[in-house]
């Protein structure tokens, strides 16, 4: 392609970037990044590069006033354009700032509207926190820390913001011998009631609910906001149904934190079974000590003094440490049974000959994505390995909530990730 023919794309494609609305844009790039997600680190880079250049919060360069509604909804869209490309501590200085401002809607008695516009920030300012605390401390971190404890002081007698000061108090030498109100409505006595309804699989002889209750909507905002209290009665619900496994991970956001709070307020919290999953791993540590640390940190997010199941998840094969990751994880007296995540067969086989005794697998299956069925079903098979399915019902598409209605765009703004992962598959743009 000669210099004019590149010239000419590149004048069509700014005028397509220019008078294509912005609804257009949004679906343009979600479209273009899950069909090439090598593009994904390139985006964020030329993001960030221009946040550096013009985020500075204030009235002039985001075009509203200080204080109003408008102004505390354009901060929070900033912070979370942030907090996305690992700009963590910059994004927790720009919702200190919204909750500074003291917008009306923020402000004096608390309508239902004050309430909802708090809640959101309690949620975003969680998930940062969570990613900040996971962290080596140092003076900066410590005094937006500390910025922040001053803000929330602003709405003493408002609003608590419980979600995050749950995360602040993980720094409390105590912790451990915390065990909060056990104001929870489940008892051993009812939980007993149901186990005659529910189906269970298990692992050596360990009986596990066949339906688990999954925290991966706790790692965003895309799916909505919820108090700590909300949360917490969601899994009491789940509990008290005899639902008494949960799923989640170290990249879930607050979600181990919060599962946390909720296990020390049992009677009888060994009756859960936790499954989490390590998903961070920093090449540049010594794998002993980095995997070491992980589990460390993990305990004392769930207030457990072991993980019940813990799931290994890989992002790329062609660094052959995992082997070494699984190895120390299996070793480890901390780690009842290891499970896999994602691993397609090829990888999941090559762990199995290596004499590490994996006992579950977590991929995605459902009546419209079968690929589990080939190659992964049969190793499961021969070694005993249990498939964990996660969107078994592909986001909510198989539900009565989407019975003959026309198919959506699953580029669209009321789509959820979910439903973008299980839409992308059948159109067969990417692989999970």
């Amino acid at each position: 392609m000669d210099r004019r023919t590149v010239t000419n794309i590149g004048l069509s494609a700014d005028l397509i970037i220019t008078n294509l609305p912005m609804e257009g844009l949004q679906h343009v790039l979600r479209a273009l990044i899950t069909s090439y997600p090598e593009m994904i680190p390139h985006l964020m880079g030329e993001v960030t590069l221009y946040l550096r250049k013009a985020a500075q919060i204030d009235e002039g360069t985001m075009g509203v006033a200080i204080g109003s509604q408008e102004h505390v909804v354009e901060t929070q869209k900033v912070a979370k354009i942030f907090v996305s490309c690992g700009l963590v501590l910059d994004g927790l200085k720009v919702l200190t700032q919204a909750l500074e401002s003291r917008s009306p809607e923020l402000a004096g008695c608390l309508d239902e509207k004050g309430q909802v516009a708090l809640e959101s920030l309690d949620n975003d300012i969680a998930q940062a926190l969570s990613v900040i605390l996971s962290e080596r401390m140092n003076t900066d971190k410590s005094e937006v820390i500390k910025g922040l404890k001053a803000a929330f002081r602003l709405f003493e007698g408002q609003y608590s913001f419980e979600r995050s000061q749950l995360i602040l108090t993980l720094d409390r030498p105590d912790l451990s011998s915390v065990s909060g109100s056990h104001d929870s409505k489940t008892s051993l006595k009812r939980l007993l009631e149901y186990e005659g309804n529910i189906e269970f699989f298990q692992i050596e002889k360990v009986n596990i609910p066949r339906v688990m209750c999954g925290l991966w909507q706790l790692s965003s905002s895309a799916w909505g906001s919820a108090s700590l209290s909300q949360i917490m009665e969601g899994f009491d619900s789940h509990v008290q149904h005899g639902f008494t496994a949960f799923d989640m991970a170290d990249i879930y956001g607050d979600a181990e934190i919060i599962y946390g709070e909720f296990r020390s307020r049992l009677g009888n919290p060994g009756y859960l079974f936790t499954a989490t999953k390590y998903c961070t791993f920093n090449k540049a540590e010594d794998v002993y000590v980095q995997v070491e640390n992980f589990i460390s940190r993990t305990l004392k997010r769930l207030r457990a003094t072991s993980i019940d199941l813990l799931q290994l998840h890989w992002r790329n094969y062609t660094d052959d440490r995992y082997l070494d990751v699984l190895r120390v994880l299996r070793d480890s007296t901390q780690v009842q049974y290891l499970g896999l995540c994602n691993f397609d067969a090829l990888h999941m086989e090559t762990v199995l000959r290596e004499n590490i005794d994996v006992k579950t697998n977590q991929v995605q299956f459902s009546l419209i994505d079968t690929r589990a069925q080939v190659g992964i079903a049969s190793i499961c098979e021969k070694y005993n390995v249990k498939v964990l399915a996660y969107g078994v019902l592909c986001g909510g598409f198989l539900s009565e909530t989407w019975h003959r209605q026309p198919e959506p765009d699953i580029f669209s703004e009321t789509i959820n990730p979910s439903q973008r992962k299980v839409g992308c598959i059948t159109q067969d743009r990417t692989n999970p």
